[in-house]
């Protein structure tokens, strides 16, 4: 009995302690299912919500930089691609221009590639440009409002609080086109009435613009289509290569624009003792430019001319010749006129003045127009004596302002018609 009691009275009090069985496999994988399903969501949340959020961070952020209003209808992005699309982008235009929005496109999409945003060079394979359209308005003041927009930008840049020795990384594009392009220039302050001057169906490719290597001086391949005006509408052909990321330009292009309407831009010679009813101006050149420095000669070419004198301004000076000189010019009996130019000097010297340069070039040609009739076999008598005669018609006072050159040709061609015309030289005798 006792030893019965003592056994009972060693028991212990608190039971020892039981753990609880592992999960099912069951169980595990409902766990993890649910996990996955709330990743998932969570994705497709950020997925709908982060194209919002780009949306009106852009359109914040270039509001403030160009210091107006900034609209952007939608945007879309691919993470793993690493692409954004950014649809109806509209900047209205600055105070004091008639023009609401003056860039506008319907499409930019950009693909980067990923791995090239954590390295030393940004690789960015396309930029899509669909449906562009710039409108280049000047005022009477003589300011663009879209090179406005671009000065407000500059303004916005803060300088760097401190010089760091890090660079920024290199940027490379291999591919940039544009299609379906329209600029516009809307000019205010051309005499009669505001002349407005389009560029439509503009085309362009732009291929591996990246700055220039040792192995490749001229990396940068481009191409450019365009039609000028609506009717007649004249054609713009650009192609070439060259070097635009580097300190220096470098490029060798050739250009080629045919039939552009010289009636269409007659506001702007409105006050010149010229009237232009009609013709054709076309031009092509090939121009080198080797850091800096350009080279561009250029064959310009007047067609189907119709050029007179206005009555009131007989007496005034064209390109520093006699306005009816220069009529008889560019009434030419073959129908076309050719004349050629030579541009150079610095792209960044404020002197250089291509409408100087051609002006030079016309007058040149008219002098040596009326120089060749000295040359019998290339005289035509008619064609000499009217532009003689047309020379001679506002008097001596007109002659006496024919530059020396000039003077002195035009004597030698009156003594070299003397000379043959029938009978002439028999009544001087």
């Amino acid at each position: 009995m006792v030893s019965e009691l003592a056994q009972q009275s060693v028991k212990p009090l608190i039971p020892p302690p039981t753990f609880a069985a592992p999960p099912s496999r069951a169980r595990a994988k409902r766990i993890i299912i649910r996990l996955i399903w709330a990743v998932v969501i969570l994705l497709v949340l950020v997925r709908i919500s982060l194209p919002f959020v780009v949306r009106s961070v852009l359109q914040r952020s270039l509001s403030t930089m160009l210091g107006t209003t900034v609209q952007i209808r939608d945007v879309d992005l691919s993470l793993l691609r690493g692409a954004v699309w950014i649809q109806g982008l509209r900047i209205q235009g600055p105070e004091g221009f008639q023009t609401r929005e003056p860039i506008q496109l319907k499409e930019l999409g950009v693909n980067v590639k990923v791995w090239s945003l954590l390295g030393k060079t940004l690789t960015i394979q396309r930029v899509a440009v669909k449906n562009p359209m710039l409108v280049l308005e000047r005022n009477t003041q003589g300011e663009i409002g879209v090179l406005r927009l671009i000065e407000q930008m500059s303004k916005e840049e803060a300088p760097p609080s401190k010089p760091t020795q890090s660079q920024p990384p290199a940027i490379c594009i291999n591919s940039i086109t544009v299609k379906n392009g329209e600029i516009v220039f809307l000019d205010h302050q051309a005499d009669d009435q505001p002349l407005a001057t389009a560029i439509y169906e503009l085309n362009a490719r732009v291929r591996n613009l990246r700055p220039a290597t040792p192995e490749s001086q001229m990396p940068t391949t481009y191409k450019l289509t365009a039609r000028l005006l609506d009717k007649p509408g004249a054609s713009l052909n650009v192609e070439g290569k060259g070097d635009f990321l580097s300190k220096t330009l470098s490029m060798d292009t050739q250009l080629v624009l045919e039939r552009l309407a010289l009636v269409h831009f007659a506001p702007y010679y409105a006050g010149s003792p010229l009237e232009i009813r009609n013709g054709f101006v076309s031009a092509e050149t090939h121009a080198v430019c080797q850091r800096n420095v350009l080279n561009m000669p250029i064959q310009i070419t007047f067609s189907e001319m119709d050029v007179t004198v206005r009555t009131r301004m007989a007496m005034r000076k064209v390109f520093g010749l006699p306005a009816r000189l220069v009529v008889a010019f560019f009434t030419s009996p073959e129908g076309t006129l050719p004349i050629t130019a030579h541009v150079s000097g610095n792209v960044h010297d404020p002197q250089f003045n291509l409408e100087q340069t051609i002006a030079r070039a016309v007058s040149k040609a008219m002098q040596n127009q009326v120089l060749e009739l000295r040359d019998v076999e290339k005289l035509g008598v008619d064609t000499g004596i009217e532009i003689l005669e047309r020379a001679l018609e506002s008097g001596k006072e007109t002659l006496k302002a024919v530059p020396g050159e000039l003077k002195k040709g035009t004597q030698k061609i009156g003594e070299r018609l003397k000379q043959i015309i029938p009978g002439q030289k028999e009544k001087e005798e």
